[in-house]
């Protein structure tokens, strides 16, 4: 019976699916202030939050500039006591960045976002360094613009925060939904269940 109720669930359980990009967070059009260095052990990160809905990022734009070539990673984290806690995925890095400050856009990840939590996004520069624009107005536009931002120099041990002068980017991401399924997919799942029961009662009378 358990072998039965599992086939049931999969034939009945409803697929994600992503509807159209929102911006969760974005103040890349506020005028920069200044930029934070990332280099070595010493990590940036951005904290930014969901409303009542779960999402998927489908991308992440970060104000940036290096002086020399550099590779970046970009790491999606829980929050924990109002600071980065566990792993949960990493971004897509860009295969290039610019000299100048400009967003440079890394893409998403397969995470699912749950509703009404927060969340960070921190970088860090495997080889060579970043400038990371930082922002005096505290404002921003989407769902879950945070002004919070964090510090690290013992790559992640210890973070400083703070909740203003907030790290300017764009956090895009598509809303997850259930599918609904198609009225043939209760037909089948419903012949699909009677030829289980029917093996399992051949089964079971073969064994008497």
């Amino acid at each position: 019976m358990q072998f039965i109720a599992t086939r049931v669930l999969l034939t009945f359980t409803a697929c994600a699916v992503l509807s159209s990009a929102v911006t969760l967070t974005d103040n890349l059009s506020k005028t920069t202030e200044d930029a934070e260095f990332v280099g070595g052990d010493t990590w940036i990160g951005a904290a930014f939050s969901t409303d009542n809905a779960s999402y998927q990022i489908s991308s992440a734009s970060l104000l940036l500039s290096t002086p020399e070539p550099s590779t970046a990673k970009l790491d999606l984290y829980s929050s924990s006591s109002g600071q980065p806690g566990l792993l949960l995925s990493t971004l897509t890095s860009p295969g290039s960045f610019p000299s100048i400050a400009s967003p440079v856009t890394f893409t998403g990840s397969s995470y699912i976002l749950s509703p009404n939590s927060t969340y960070w996004l921190v970088l860090q520069a495997p080889t060579g360094s970043f400038d990371w624009s930082w922002t005096a107005d505290n404002t921003g536009a989407g769902a879950g613009f945070l002004a919070q931002w964090a510090a690290s120099d013992d790559a992640g041990g210890t973070w400083f925060t703070a909740d203003s002068e907030p790290m300017q980017l764009r956090v895009l991401a598509d809303a997850v939904t259930p599918a609904v399924p198609e009225p043939g997919s209760f037909a089948l799942a419903a012949l699909s269940m009677a030829g289980v029961v029917t093996a399992a009662r051949m089964r079971k009378k073969s064994m008497q």
